[in-house]
């Protein structure tokens, strides 16, 4: 994903995991496709014991990410503000 495909960053306090539908699932990590009611289908790459995201808008896609705890997915999402703004 490049910078300027990004339309919108939003940084979450909680994070609705969803149903995975395809990829990998650990005690560590989620990484695929997910599915849940208030994105449909949608990528995640995420740790499992982070309570926060970041939700990315691509074009008409989302993707959830996070770091390994809140402190590094505060810091993920204020990285992805600077740039991309």
């Amino acid at each position: 994903v490049t910078y300027s495909d990004i339309t919108n960053i939003e940084h979450r306090e909680t994070d609705s995991k969803g149903m995975r539908v395809f990829g990998y699932g650990s005690s560590r990590l989620l990484m695929g496709t997910f599915k849940n009611d208030e994105f449909g289908n949608f990528t995640r790459y995420s740790y499992t014991k982070c309570t926060s995201c970041v939700v990315l808008t691509i074009d008409k896609s989302i993707l959830v990410i996070s770091g390994a705890d809140e402190s590094e997915t505060l810091d993920i999402y204020n990285t992805l503000i600077e740039k991309c703004n």
